[in-house]
């Protein structure tokens, strides 16, 4: 579990705010993708399709994060994390593709979303009592 910095960051607010709204965004796409993924599993499949298509996008958002944490010298756990975020994302492909040979494979594409999605939330978090200390 990440502790959470509590000294007041010098400068760079610009990037560190752009960091938070990226990274609650992010968090906000992981929320619609589940409602999509639970369209496409209790309504109609159908919905698979716009899951597929919409993770493969909302998931650009942590290419500018990690930027926004490097200019915004946020602190080096936090900009590790972020990077970390795209492995993460990364492996929601490896999992679902590893499916095709171990269908039991596919359930860790569920299990890696709700570990993105709750590392996501903490950065936010992280990056938001940064902010407010400095305030």
């Amino acid at each position: 579990m990440t502790t959470v910095p509590t000294t007041p960051l010098p400068t760079f607010s610009g990037a560190r705010w752009t960091y938070l709204v990226l990274c609650s965004l992010l968090v906000l796409c992981i929320l619609a993708q589940v409602f999509l993924a639970g369209m496409g599993a209790l309504v109609s499949p159908s919905f698979y399709g716009l899951h597929k298509t919409f993770g493969d996008w909302f998931g650009l958002l942590i290419l500018p994060m990690a930027i926004a944490a490097f200019v915004g010298r946020l602190p080096r756990s936090i900009t590790l994390a972020t990077v970390g975020l795209f492995g993460l994302y990364a492996l929601q492909y490896v999992f679902f593709e590893l499916g095709a040979t171990a269908s039991f494979l596919r359930a860790f594409h569920v299990v890696n979303a709700l570990v993105i999605f709750w590392s996501a939330t903490r950065l936010a978090q992280a990056v938001w009592h940064l902010l407010r200390a400095r305030a």
